[in-house]
């Protein structure tokens, strides 16, 4: 065989052999690419998924930080805040806000007698009831074992207010079928004013409180507005 022959012989074998060794090494880095790849888009895709359980633990940490786990309604921590804010815009708009301290007559005996189970029904029922009847333009919070509060605005006269106390004692008022037919429920509705009575949240609630512990004195199932002689009078 010529010399040129047999050397183009093994440059043309050794170049068939690199270029093997090429294509088996692009294998491989192909392949190991395709894992990581593959692998990456794995550790992705988990991360999505966690970011979104996360999301979603951070909703419900929300929402029951603002809200009663029992009724639904907002708590007592949530009336506060959003109350700050009715009373800023209510002042420059210079109208009147309402709060209206509502505790139910006789739970404790209710629960006494039929049970606690019995006594969350009732609680989630009344909830319910004046939620529905109060309309999404006012909020009600509850704020206590039987307690609740209303944040009444937009209304022109006292006669309104007054009203609404009165169909949210009849609301209450009713017969319940989980309750025997000789279990009376009422509601003791003390109101306190803004501005009339203060500009304060605090002192609004207490107030309210002040007057709905008037109501259970002297009459239960009922209403009073604020005036400062209940204030001197408990202290």
């Amino acid at each position: 065989m010529p010399q040129m022959a047999i050397v183009l012989f093994y440059f043309l074998n050794i170049s068939a052999g690199l270029s093997g060794i090429y294509l088996l090494i692009r294998y491989f880095i192909n392949a190991k690419e395709k894992n990581a790849n593959a692998r990456l888009e794995k550790e992705h895709f988990a991360l999505l998924e966690k970011s979104k359980e996360l999301e979603t633990a951070n909703s419900k940490l929300s929402y029951y930080a603002s809200h009663d786990a029992l009724t639904g309604l907002s708590n007592r921590y949530f009336l506060y805040k959003s109350l700050e804010k009715t009373l800023k815009n209510t002042k420059e708009k210079e109208s009147s806000v309402a709060i209206l301290f509502i505790d139910l007559d006789g739970f404790k005996e209710i629960n006494n007698k039929f049970g606690h189970s019995i006594g969350d029904k009732l609680l989630k029922v009344v909830a319910k009831n004046i939620k529905e009847l109060i309309g999404k333009d006012n909020l009600i919070s509850r704020v206590g074992g039987d307690e609740f509060v209303i944040v009444m605005e937009n209304f022109r006269k006292l006669s309104e207010v007054s009203q609404i106390a009165e169909q949210v004692i009849k609301t209450v008022n009713q017969s319940y079928p989980f309750l025997s037919l000789d279990t009376q429920v009422g509601s003791s509705i003390g109101i306190s004013l803004f501005p009339k009575h203060s500009n304060d949240v605090d002192e609004l609630i207490d107030f309210a409180d002040k007057a709905m512990y008037k109501v259970k004195e002297n009459i239960k199932n009922s209403f009073l507005f604020y005036e400062s002689s209940m204030s001197k009078d408990i202290s």
